[in-house]
């Protein structure tokens, strides 16, 4: 009876901790559930903006397009119609016959030319009509019940509102963010216009789409994913916007690549960024970059987009259902907003069964007004997504040329420029200005993450080398006396040129597109460690809008294996990670969902870059984390003898967790 007994109470003592335990678990997944909800996340990019809270699964998207009602006629940023397309049409032309000998794709009757005509021969065939309408027009009844419903008397137009108003003379569309940068050389040169308008967007989503008010901003703290080749002075002005002008608490910033890593719960990873209007690559190791790794190309899927809207039209395929000389155009944001919703839907990179059959139900919006179209299925839904792997293809746009855009400075969005780092501030360049040193002139204008910025440096290097020898005649001979040293150096120079197979203007200029298989295996081989490679080789993790194209990991992968060979011959193996199948994350939102994490991080309390720290409000902190109260006076005029390291930059570099 006794043993019985015991056996009992220990049963039941059993039973007790694993409940005891669930309830602790539980309560600990609440509580770091509890710690995202007063933190809002923030990506800004050329195409749109994530947003949300950290609570959230998943982000909240709006277009980065925002439309000013105005009296002057001032032109919208539809810099498009200035861009000449006959170099590009022939290399898609020279890419069709490419893969139509690789019998990628098959021959493919044209479809049907004009209005009526189109409609009726597909009547013939055994329609499939597929919707992909997506724009949200007014209701005539609810504007004339209400004239506040009509969006043309409003004043500023945010997201797709824009769209219904592109062809209207009373206002001017801004696209404040270009290659992932403050769209500057479109604003004039001028910083401060894309930010105001950045404002504007964030107030709109905070206002209306997240229904905070203005005295509920200083209660919340901002994560803000930033490029991973970032402008200095643009990171500054974000955090005046949200410290400063929108008066947040505290905000904590972090590169794409390094989140998406966090997202996915990867330490090492080869991370391909295919964006709208940007490529970026590079290798992370333990939350860092690794150096001379990163490259990046100002190319992405918007030009898939003008690529599938030019063969479309070319063929025929596109078919307005009441007038017939309407065309779907690339200066249209609407427009190309529905061919990127077809490009999302059925782009592919394998050819699939005869499909000719489909035909998507599309609109559009011309004078205020919904025009309905058809596009017929067909063989530019297959060839448009490959020019990321056909490099002619998209060096034919000659992007930064001054044929293909009118009064636009490219140097703004070129990292390699002068006028991309350009900066004026004295406080980000105290250092420099102490030291009597003139900014631009002593400072690597390359970051050193960057795969080649090494040639660059040899460059310098050489350059100062001559001019000591040219002061110093005796120091060649000095060196002389070295030979084994100078033998060792000439070695270390030849294996490093040996393992890059491309030329410097293709590894740095970011208007010189490469091959996406050849930036990944450069990429790649850069690593020192023969180790990693492979293993960064095995986890090639693809994020970005453009990268969920059916088929876009199973093509990647072939391509890599016949390529990376070339790079790394003691690479056997490539695997590229599909986020949305293996774990069900879009790929697109893997930067965001790596930066809900980090409110959840007991490390973050001494990472927040808090608002009164950030403005020199000395008076007014109170922050245990960051040891501002001093327990005695003599502590507390030692801290404010030089203020100027405990505010502003100076705070900033202390604080991210990159180098600035």
């Amino acid at each position: 009876m006794n043993t019985q007994q015991r056996i009992s109470d220990q049963t039941k003592e059993s039973v007790q901790n694993t409940i005891r335990n669930l309830q602790q678990r539980t309560e600990h997944i609440e509580k770091l559930i509890e710690k995202g909800n007063d933190v809002l996340v923030f990506q800004i990019g050329s195409h749109n903006i994530k947003y949300g809270f950290a609570s959230q699964e998943n982000p909240n998207k709006i277009r980065t397009l925002i439309a000013y009602k105005t009296k002057n006629n001032e032109s919208s940023f539809t810099h498009e119609s200035f861009r000449t397309y006959d170099a590009f049409d022939k290399e898609v032309n020279k890419l069709e016959q490419l893969l139509k000998g690789q019998k990628k794709i098959g021959t493919q009757t044209k479809g049907p030319k004009g209005g009526q005509n189109s409609v009726a021969a597909q009547k013939l065939k055994q329609r499939v009509e597929i919707s992909l309408k997506t724009l949200e027009f007014q209701n005539k009844m609810e504007i004339e019940e209400n004239a506040e419903n009509d969006i043309t008397k409003r004043t500023m137009l945010f997201g797709e509102e824009v769209f219904m108003v592109e062809q209207h003379d009373n206002f001017m569309i801004r696209k404040p963010i270009k290659h992932g940068y403050l769209n500057v050389g479109e604003y004039n040169g001028d910083f401060h216009g894309p930010i105001n308008d950045i404002q504007n967007l964030i107030e709109y989503i905070l206002i209306n789409k997240l229904s905070l008010t203005r005295k509920q901003f200083p209660q919340y703290k901002i994560v803000l994913c930033i490029p991973d080749v970032f402008q200095r002075q643009q990171i500054k002005l974000l955090a005046n916007m949200f410290l400063l002008s929108l008066n947040f608490n505290a905000i904590y910033m972090h590169q794409e690549s390094i989140l998406a890593c966090f997202g996915y719960c990867i330490g090492q990873a080869c991370v391909v960024d295919i964006g709208a209007e940007k490529i970026n690559v590079c290798c992370v190791d333990e939350g860092l970059i690794i150096p001379n790794t990163l490259m990046r190309k100002n190319y992405g899927g918007d030009d898939i987009d003008v690529s599938l809207m030019r063969m479309l039209n070319k063929r025929g395929c596109i078919a307005f259902k009441q007038k017939t000389n309407y065309r779907v155009e690339c200066r249209n944001y609407g427009d190309m907003h529905q061919i990127e919703k077809l490009k999302e839907k059925h782009a592919s990179f394998e050819q699939a069964e005869d499909l000719s059959s489909r035909v998507f139900e599309m609109h559009c919006v011309r004078n205020g007004i919904e025009e309905l179209f058809t596009v017929q299925h067909n063989e530019a839904l297959y060839i448009a997504p490959t020019i990321i792997f056909h490099a002619d293809v998209l060096n034919a746009l000659t992007k930064n040329t001054s044929n293909s855009y009118k009064d636009i400075d490219f140097e703004f969005y070129d990292y390699r420029s002068k006028r991309f780092e350009y900066n004026e501030d004295p406080e980000d360049n105290l250092e420099e200005v102490t030291a009597g040193i003139v900014w631009g002139q002593q400072k690597n204008l390359i970051n050193p993450y960057l795969a080649g910025a090494h040639i660059i440096e040899q460059r310098k290097k050489d350059e100062l080398k001559k001019e000591l020898l040219a002061q110093n005649p005796n120091l060649n001979q000095q060196q002389n006396q070295n030979p084994e040293q100078i033998e060792e150096q000439k070695k270390q120079e030849l294996q490093q040129q040996q393992t890059y197979k491309l030329t410097e203007d293709e590894l740095l200029n970011p208007y010189t597109m490469v091959n996406l298989e050849d930036i990944i295996s450069q990429s790649i081989a850069n690593v020192k460690d023969p180790e990693l490679r492979k293993k960064l080789a095995n986890h090639i993790l693809i994020i970005g809008g453009t990268s969920q194209t059916s088929k876009m990991v199973e093509e990647l992968e072939d391509r890599l294996i016949e390529k990376i060979s070339q790079y790394d011959y003691n690479i056997e193996r490539v695997e590229v990670i599909d986020s949305l199948s293996k774990k069900e994350m879009y790929p697109s939102y893997l930067s965001w969902i790596g930066a809900t994490v980090i409110p959840r991080l007991d490390s973050i309390k001494d990472l927040w870059i808090n608002q009164n720290r950030w403005l020199g409000l000395f008076d007014d902190i109170d922050d245990s984390s960051d040891d501002e109260v001093s327990n005695t006076e003599a502590m507390r005029k030692e801290e404010r003898k030089d203020k100027s390291n405990e505010y502003g930059i100076k705070y900033l570099k202390e604080k991210v967790p990159f180098q600035w």
